[in-house]
């Protein structure tokens, strides 16, 4: 159910009237944030910012450690499902490129990642507050999932 994940490719919006912050422009569908909320989850990596970096770089940084991680056990092909509240992420990904040259750098190694690594990254879109793994970011202990 899971495997198919949406992809914005050159959506157009209009920005007049937009508010910052506003998540109009890409809602996520309710229904995985609820799936995702079931789902058994744990702390995989944790550590400390080494440098201060714009977030949806940190944000790309992120996936391409998880495909250099997933192509470390072989190279069998497989598809990896990434969980995003960036829009910015999302589209980059989408799109294979973006308007910051630092993150076009990071998109040209995980591309590199992908396709020699035989991973293929299918990102999704998930409301800010429903993503378990920006807890630790936030300071707040790992939450639970809900009861079955």
């Amino acid at each position: 159910m899971l495997g198919v994940a949406p992809a914005v490719r050159g959506c157009r919006a209009k920005l007049s009237g937009w508010e910052a912050g506003s998540d109009d422009l890409l809602p996520a569908f309710p229904a995985i944030d609820e799936v995702m909320a079931a789902a058994e989850h744990f702390v995989l990596r944790s550590a400390p910012c080494e440098r201060a970096r714009h977030i949806n770089l940190q944000e790309v940084d992120e996936v391409i450690r998880e495909l250099r991680d997933a192509a470390t056990p072989g190279m069998l092909g497989s598809r990896l499902l990434n969980a995003t509240d960036s829009t910015v992420t999302l589209g980059a990904w989408a799109k294979g490129r973006s308007g910051s040259p630092g993150a076009n750098r990071q998109l040209q190694r995980g591309m590199a990642w992908q396709l020699f690594a035989r991973k293929a990254v299918y990102n999704f879109r998930m409301s800010t507050g429903c993503i378990p793994a920006d807890d630790p970011s936030r300071e707040v202990p790992l939450r639970a999932p809900p009861p079955r």
